[in-house]
């Protein structure tokens, strides 16, 4: 080592990649946490809806099925962060053994009557924020399916 001019922009240059590269893991990993979570809680609240018997207003003040509360309450929740496609929402009964019925996801929401067993199960389809990461963890860009479910008795209504 004669001179020790340049040192300092060749370290910079070393570990730039690597601070980036962590940087947008630990933006993409929070980004991922908020939809997950999000998710999770749009559902309780659309459990929420649906066991009580409760139904909503559209925006016009006209009353929704309970079905249609159940979905406009998980969209109410998920607003602000992601748009949930109301034909990946399912509301169903479930066995005594809580065990799907066949067909869940090609059969009518059903909310079921007072005392039902009833399963809400929400699908979204997360983007990353970088294609990067896009091509290690879905296939072909099209996201990973992030789910969340929740299993419940109807109040007797």
């Amino acid at each position: 080592m004669k001179k020790p001019h340049g040192h300092t922009a060749l370290e910079f240059s070393l570990m730039l990649p690597l601070f980036l590269f962590a940087a947008m893991a630990v933006t993409e990993f929070g980004w991922f946490y908020l939809h997950q979570h999000v998710l999770q809680y749009a559902t309780r609240e659309g459990m929420r809806v649906g066991l009580l018997g409760v139904t909503l207003e559209d925006e016009s003040n006209n009353p929704l099925t309970r079905e249609k509360s159940i979905v406009k309450a998980i969209n109410d929740q998920t607003f602000s962060v992601m748009k949930i496609d109301p034909s990946k929402i399912w509301i169903f009964p479930v066995g005594s053994d809580y065990s799907d019925p066949t067909s869940w996801d090609t059969n009518p929401v059903n909310a079921g009557a007072g005392g039902a067993y009833m399963r809400v199960r929400v699908q979204y389809e997360h983007q990353f924020l970088t294609p990067f990461l896009d091509t290690f963890f879905s296939h072909s860009g099209s996201g990973i399916i992030l789910a969340a479910e929740g299993t419940y008795r109807n109040e007797d209504f």
